[in-house]
């Protein structure tokens, strides 16, 4: 788009609709593109824009004034060796025109960062926005105008760089966190990754102390050297954020240091510059500054940060000309109500029934809010979501997006031969509804457990195209979709490798029952989407010849599902899958005998779980994270990144490094593993302990053949059981 140049309810679609990893990097997609040198307006109103891997906005350097308002922004995710996966990203000039980008009601979601930019001379006005609960970095981030930083390159012997831009920050008190140079370490390796045996070096710490700041020469009493710096007036007001970060992670807002600089030095900067968080709602907890303060990273977490160091630090306690929040609430949740100078989300009330009646439950536990344990209904079964919010104005325009997330796709012919469905997405039977209380019809064809996922906002134009979305975070309400075949797992996977035509690699997705290999697939197979795969525990495992069920424990040992990752070096190019996650949720063993259909995987849906893994926890990490040669250690988690459906999901990922490197101890084994307890007596039938003829798990008649002192041996006595 050039300046004056508008585009107006359109629904932009791009060719992205997963996380991009590292593979194929250089294929990326964006949706809008805005450039041109000029100062009248772009404008993109009442868009939808998603399914793009570097930006769904991306604005040029040279234009210098854009309008985005009353428009949906979503599905934008990445990660490689560039910057990528924003829902915008604003480029700008060095001066000294001071550029302006006006983001207003719009509803950022499922983006690596909602918003992000290199600050230069412009002003972000960011006002009535919801950013939901799904982003991997900051939702909001400016990176340093880059004539403010310190040199990687070149430097050598006690000499600072060619190049030392800071601005001298004048401080009465508290501890400020931040890079400096020091002779206590080595000078970074020069741009060809040669090595220097040299100082000074970058070094990390408290500057406020004064002893770190040896080589800054041109420092007046109390001043400290702070590289990021960028920036001219930021406004973020009157939004809501959804995320709820904690103390120790990356907070909702990181912005550079307003830049104060002016034009005689050529930073084209203003000493009237000012940072404004004023009037948000956040669900992330509001921290006293001590506890910021001595939690590591210091300084670095909270709702909103300057220059890497929290919002109300003691540092900016005498900056309020340029550092400003007032009447921002927190620790939102649904349920709760905020302070009266802040946006009150909408909210939500979901129920499921069959056109008359709730439907009937499980014994289940449910993460759903209104319910204790998940509901349950038959295959191909119509029920009703009924979906409604709950504070809505008189006036308000009640709008709802479903996303019930099905499996009713087909099977590509590369599909491993258990996978029953694939290429299942978000928006498959997705729709949008209006209206105060809104149903929608819902019939699952095939078994499982399954998310339905819904967010709720005002259409109302309250003006001319003056509308207040106010959204509601994304609200999941778990649903047992019960068979008529019990002794059956059912679970919903997908791999972040994506390159078209891809031969095997020898990395595989695995599903484990005890130690025992009961399904792979190669990560080159299976397609793009989620698939799901339903795996008959009466039958053959993965060989083909040993019976599943002989892998259970019976003996009080625990039992254990488990997902994970499998690589064999040598028949892999170790430099295509660097990177690689593969991504499960939504698993189901029905418990045998039971006419409510309870699962017998605790957590499948893995919204009771914490993000954390531990022995005790839902979900444990199954193999010690495990070092794949020179390029690093796998790693495994709960995390939000990738969802079939719901707000997190099972996380496996393959190491990824930038400077080439090989995965020389990844010769057939598996490398990565997350696992959960399973109990055997709910997934096994009488008849399984001995069907008047045999066992399936191994059990004798009483008194056993040939046995006058049992030892070690699983006996049966008149369909009671014993263990000798």
């Amino acid at each position: 788009m050039q300046p004056n140049s508008t585009i107006q309810n359109l629904r932009i679609k791009g060719a992205s609709l997963d996380h991009k990893d590292f593979n194929d990097h250089i294929n990326l997609c964006g949706g809008v593109y805005v450039g041109g040198d000029g100062v009248n307006a772009v404008n993109i109103l009442n868009c939808e824009i998603f399914g793009f891997s570097q930006a769904g906005i991306w604005k040029n350097f040279d234009s210098d004034l854009l309008n985005i308002s009353n428009c949906y922004i979503h599905k934008v995710k990445g990660r490689s060796r560039y910057g990528i996966g924003y829902g915008a990203w604003f480029m700008s000039e060095k001066g000294p025109l001071v550029q302006e980008v006006n983001i207003s009601n719009t509803i950022f979601d499922d983006c690596k960062a909602a918003i992000d930019g290199q600050a230069h001379i412009v002003d972000w006005n960011i006002n009535n926005c919801t950013l939901s609960q799904f982003f991997q970095s900051e939702d909001i981030n400016t990176h340093n105008d880059n004539r403010f930083e310190m040199a990687d390159c070149p430097c050598s012997g006690a000499q600072l760089p060619s190049y030392l831009n800071h601005w001298p920050y004048s401080y009465s008190t508290g501890a400020f966190y931040g890079k400096y140079w020091s002779s206590a370490f080595l000078c970074m390796p020069d741009c060809q990754g040669n090595p220097f045996y040299s100082i000074p070096g970058q070094g990390f710490g408290n500057l406020t102390g004064g002893a770190n700041l040896a080589y800054y020469t041109n420092l007046g009493a109390n001043e400290i050297p702070i590289h990021d710096v960028g920036g001219s007036v930021t406004s973020i007001q009157n939004s809501i954020f959804h995320k709820k970060w904690g103390l120790g992670v990356n907070g909702n807002i990181n912005l550079s240091y307003p830049n104060l600089d002016d034009v005689t030095s050529n930073m084209n900067g203003d000493p009237a510059n000012n940072v404004n968080i004023s009037n948000n709602t956040f669900a992330t907890e509001h921290f006293e500054k001590t506890e910021v303060l001595t939690t590591n990273p210091y300084n670095n977490s909270g709702y909103a940060k300057i220059a890497n160091n929290y919002i109300e630090a003691e540092i900016w306690a005498d900056d309020d000309d340029h550092i400003k929040f007032a009447d921002n609430s927190f620790s939102y949740q649904p349920g709760a109500t905020v302070v009266s100078t802040a946006p009150q989300p909408h909210e939500l009330s979901l129920e499921l029934n069959d056109g008359t009646n709730a439907l009937p439950t499980s014994y289940s536990l449910s993460p759903f809010s209104g319910h204790k344990y998940i509901q349950y209904v038959d295959v191909n079964t119509a029920f009703n979501l009924e979906a409604s919010i709950t504070n809505a104005s008189i006036s308000a325009e009640s709008y709802y997006i479903i996303r019930p997330n099905p499996n009713t796709n087909g099977v590509s012919s590369t599909s491993e031969a258990h996978v029953i469905s694939n290429e299942n997405y978000f928006f498959d039977s997705e729709e949008k509804l209006n209206g105060s209380t809104v149903t929608k019809s819902i019939t699952y064809n095939k078994p499982g457990l399954y998310g339905i996922d819904v967010m709720g906002f005002d259409a109302h134009d309250y003006g001319t195209a003056d509308y207040d979305f106010r959204a509601s975070s994304w609200q999941h309400i778990p649903v047992i979709v019960k068979g008529t075949q019990e002794q059956m797992l059912y679970f919903n996977i997908k791999d972040s490798y994506h390159i078209a035509g891809a031969a095997v690699t020898g990395v595989k997705k695995q599903a484990y029952f005890n130690k025992l290999l009961i399904w792979e697939e190669d990560i080159a197979e299976g397609g793009e989407g989620w698939e799901l795969v339903e795996i008959d525990l009466t039958g053959l495992a993965a060989n083909g010849t040993t019976n599943i069920l002989d892998s259970i424990h019976t003996d009080g040992t625990e039992n254990t599902l488990s997902f994970s990752i499998f690589m064999n070096y040598s028949t892999s190019n170790g430099t295509a899958f660097s990177g690689v996650q593969v991504y499960v949720d939504d698993i189901y063993i029905p418990r045998t005998g039971s006419i409510t259909g309870d699962n017998l995987v605790k957590d499948g849906s893995v919204e009771l779980s914490k993000e954390n893994l531990c022995p005790e926890c839902y979900w444990f990490q199954n193999l010690a994270s495990q070092s794949t040669g020179d390029c690093g250690n796998t790693s495994v988690s709960i995390n939000s990144i990738e969802r079939k459906s719901g707000n997190q999901s099972l996380y496996l990922e393959i190491p990824f490094e930038v400077k080439g490197c090989t995965f020389t101890n990844s010769i057939n084994k598996v490398v990565a593993s997350l696992g959960t307890y399973i109990d055997f007596t709910d997934l096994l039938s009488c008849d399984d302990y001995w069907n008047w003829t045999s066992s399936n798990v191994g059990f004798e008649l009483y008194p056993p053949t040939g046995v006058t002192t049992p030892y070690k041996k699983k006996i049966l006595h008149s369909k009671s059981y014993y263990y000798w």
